[in-house]
């Protein structure tokens, strides 16, 4: 008889058997609490240091089979949460042990030793397990699904924890090549179609109305905390999945618009056209809502400059009109936003050789007539004797004293 579904079942059980014990542990089971040494200048606390990086890698694995291999069932779903809080108490047990022996080391004038993020250094959250949560989280599936989607998206600290770990690889993805596989396009297009529907539409209400996503996604947005909100990091994500479509799979861009993006937002056959005046609206809410969200829109103000490159003629015709309104009626006051907005517009007149167009002169001219009237002139000694200041009004409402 073939041994290999022999084994295979073996090790299914062992892996289910791994699970209900790592779920019913404590961390003092591994003798691991918050009386433990875990700082590097004893033996002792080199063990547990190591012993409790070996746990969380542990708990991190446990989950992504569980979630996988588990169908999402409720009795899954309590299982993940389970192992969930297990990690994250042993994680902020290591995090305050950790700052408090730095802190007591930490030479006069030295930076503070910085708090962990949602997930840790070197994690072994993989991009597809993480996407595939995602999706669970924030698509329509099966009925019998509907329980453990609803107890698991309700904490905040494990979709926290998700965003989290696919931001971290997407980081990784940008800075080496050699981590891409087969998979990655597939993979890019999956996470940003969710995060532009279930996120960024769902937020402005304009091409899901009916989504559930703006009780957590829209809510994390608005909620203070330390390091970047849910939504934040799920707007970087975004965007990070257009840098690396654009700079590794040029030929697939089409494909990664019509398909994974826009697919249902005006009906326009020029992708393109369709892609940049969807994240303008998102760019128009995120900018004059009631807690301005600039992070965010500069997110999608670097998307926006990313895919121009890919019609550059096209892309400044249709973009200087909604630069120049923006410039001229958006009272930004966020200087990289700001920044980032003006050496677009400025930008797209430099690639196009446009710079003797009567529109780029007027547009630099207003900038640099904005700079005086906001700090005069740079040498106030050049003046003549019969010469007077002239004080103009602002004439772009993005330059301002805190841009």
């Amino acid at each position: 008889s073939d041994p290999v579904p022999r084994q295979v079942g073996e090790g299914e059980r062992m892996m289910a058997d791994l699970t209900r014990r790592l779920a019913k542990a404590d961390a003092e089971d591994f003798e691991l609490d918050k009386s433990s040494d875990y700082g590097t200048g004893s033996a002792v606390g080199v063990r547990n240091y190591i012993l409790a990086k070996v746990l969380l890698g542990c708990y991190e694995a446990v989950m992504g089979h569980e979630f996988i291999v588990g169908g999402q069932t409720p009795e899954s779903c309590a299982y993940v949460m389970k192992l969930f809080k297990r990690f994250t108490s042993l994680k902020a047990t290591l995090n305050d042990k950790s700052a408090t022996k730095n802190t007591k080391k930490r030479v006069k004038g030295a930076p503070k030793a910085k708090p962990l993020s949602a997930v840790p250094v070197n994690s072994v959250v993989q991009l597809d397990c993480a996407n595939e949560i995602l999706e669970f989280l924030y698509t329509d599936g099966r009925a019998s699904q509907q329980a453990g989607r609803s107890a698991v998206r309700e904490d905040g600290g494990f979709v926290k924890y998700v965003v989290a770990g696919i931001l971290e690889q997407l980081h990784k993805l940008v800075s080496d090549r050699s981590a891409h596989l087969a998979t990655t396009f597939g993979l890019c297009g999956h996470i940003a179609r969710v995060i532009f529907h279930e996120f960024l539409a769902s937020r402005t209400n304009e091409f899901n109305p009916n989504s559930q996503a703006p009780t957590t996604a829209a809510a994390a947005a608005a909620k203070k905390e330390k390091g970047k909100s849910i939504f934040t990091a799920a707007v970087e994500c975004f965007y990070l999945t257009v840098q690396i479509v654009c700079e590794h799979y040029p030929a697939k861009i089409e494909e990664f618009l019509k398909d994974v993006i826009v697919r249902e937002c005006d009906g326009s056959d020029d992708q393109l056209k369709s892609t940049m005046h969807a994240l303008e609206n998102f760019i128009g809410h995120f900018i004059t809502d009631k807690i301005p969200l600039n992070k965010e829109a500069a997110y999608l103000i670097d998307c926006i400059s990313l895919l121009s490159k890919l019609d550059e003629s096209a892309a400044a015709t249709h973009l200087t009109p909604w630069l120049d309104k923006v410039c001229k009626e958006q009272p930004i006051d966020d200087a990289h936003l700001a920044r980032s907005v003006v050496r677009m517009r400025l930008g797209f007149e430099r690639r196009a050789g446009r710079f003797d167009m009567v529109a780029s002169v007027h547009q630099m001219k207003a900038i640099a007539a904005d700079s005086f009237s906001l700090y005069g002139r740079l040498n106030p000694d050049a003046l003549g004797e019969q010469e007077e200041e002239e004080e103009a009004d602002p004439v772009l409402l993005i330059m301002n004293e805190k841009t």
